[in-house]
């Protein structure tokens, strides 16, 4: 194209390079489980190298309400102190279990769960929505409406 003239980049060097590759992450927070950069999605951190989500305990409550149609009871059963840092500020995680009750449902909910009780709860990929799946599955019963267990679109770990 003819007048336009090729400019300088202002930024130059690692500088640059770092501005232009990752756009959208927020260089202060780092994955718990692959170390990448994560980016702020909402109240959410998200690391797209894992798949990995960092949500707030009210943002699960939250989430569990709009697809259940249900207040839920939330409760973290708590194992050992773990070695994933929290992404917000950098102390160890406790490994925890969540437990959720539905008007008067308590489905078994499996995963291993991180948790630093000042941010929030770590999931590591498919597990939230492994956990959506056994929730909706639940309040939902199969042949009923929208009932029946959710289409992950692919295998979960578990």
């Amino acid at each position: 194209m003819r007048g336009l003239a090729k400019r300088p980049h202002r930024l130059r060097g690692d500088r640059y390079t770092r501005a232009v590759s990752d756009p959208y992450r927020d260089h202060y927070f780092e994955c718990p489980a692959c170390q990448a950069p994560m980016r702020v999605f909402a109240e959410r951190l998200c690391c797209d190298a894992c798949n990995g989500i960092f949500v707030t305990v009210e943002d699960l409550a939250r989430s569990i309400a709009e697809l259940t149609a249900s207040e839920p009871t939330l409760a973290f059963r708590t194992g050992e102190l773990g070695a994933r840092p929290c992404p917000r500020c950098a102390t160890a995680m406790t490994t925890v279990k969540l437990d959720v009750h539905l008007d008067g449902r308590h489905p078994k909910l499996w995963p291993e769960l991180d948790q630093c009780t000042a941010h929030g709860v770590w999931f590591d990929d498919l597990e939230l929505a492994k956990i959506f799946q056994i929730l909706h599955a639940a309040v939902w019963p199969a042949g009923y409406g929208k009932g029946g267990m959710l289409d992950l679109g692919r295998k979960t770990k578990f």
